[in-house]
């Protein structure tokens, strides 16, 4: 590959703070964006990820992610984000606007079979594929470019489906929240 590719947690929302399913377009590319607390973190990640003015950062339409694709554009000294709606959060389907507890049981479906979650979820594979596809684009565009680091804002926390498992790495915790902002790991291998 060709480009190095950095994933980033969105920040503590709104929607988490609420106790939220949030995944609609409709709902979260209009409302619930960062907390305070969820601003610093993505100040903090974007400091401690060694990146910098170099970065092209894309990020979902989602509020939570591009503010904190922004967050991480002025800290880096980068380029303004670019949206891109494949970055969007797996969605929920009918859990939308329940409780997050809501996400266990669809990540323990995924663990039988990623290929037909319950309650109209976009399933585990089509969130890798619409993944993939992105990745694919990214590292076709501009022939013979030199390698650039992409930092990407989104929901890393994907319970093996997405990114994670596109990049082959775990999303790294904060010992304080199990919602951390960040999951450190290069992208090298498809």
């Amino acid at each position: 590959m060709k480009h190095r590719y950095f994933l980033m947690r969105h920040g503590e929302s709104e929607a988490m703070l609420a106790d939220l399913v949030v995944s609609s377009p409709e709902i979260g590319c209009h409302r619930y964006g960062l907390s305070p607390q969820g601003k610093e973190q993505a100040r903090v990640s974007a400091l401690q990820s060694g990146l910098g003015a170099d970065t092209r950062i894309l990020c979902s339409d989602f509020v939570r992610a591009r503010e904190t694709a922004q967050i991480a554009a002025e800290v880096l000294g980068c380029p303004p984000p670019v949206l891109e709606p494949a970055l969007r959060e797996r969605h929920f389907g009918q859990l939308e606007g329940t409780s997050a507890a809501s996400y266990q049981q669809v990540w323990q479906q995924d663990a039988l079979d990623p290929d037909s979650p319950p309650f109209g979820v976009e399933s585990a594979r089509q969130v890798t594929h619409r993944l993939s596809q992105l990745v694919e684009q990214l590292e076709s565009a501009g022939g013979a470019q030199t390698s650039r680091p992409y930092h990407v804002a989104l929901r890393a926390r994907t319970e093996g489906t997405g990114w994670a498992s596109l990049a082959g790495c775990a999303v790294i915790t904060d010992e304080s929240s199990e919602r951390t902002p960040i999951a450190r790991c290069p992208l090298t291998t498809p």
